[in-house]
């Protein structure tokens, strides 16, 4: 059963598709039934838009893609799970 926490640790690689199909079609799941999941995912969605739009616009390219190097690496860091575990791979 996948939780709430599972879809915040997970939300990046869902959202760029690195999630095994199995793993993807569990949070979908969770996700059509649970409305502050969906809430938190469209919030997620807007602010990484904008952020990146931000980021692209005012920022050389060879910085933007140092933060994002950064973002995703802390977001690694901070997770509980290694990213094996959250695309579904470790489990």
């Amino acid at each position: 059963m996948i939780s709430c926490k599972d879809i915040a640790d997970t939300i990046l690689d869902y959202l760029e598709d690195e999630l095994d199909p199995e793993r993807r079609a569990r949070l979908e799941v969770h996700l059509n039934r649970c409305p502050p999941c969906i809430n938190f995912l469209k919030t997620y969605q807007k602010v990484t838009t904008v952020s990146r739009k931000v980021l692209k616009d005012k920022a050389p390219p060879a910085l933007f893609g140092r933060v994002m190097d950064f973002l995703r690496e802390e977001l690694d860091a901070a997770s509980p799970h290694t990213k094996q575990e959250r695309r579904g791979e470790g489990t």
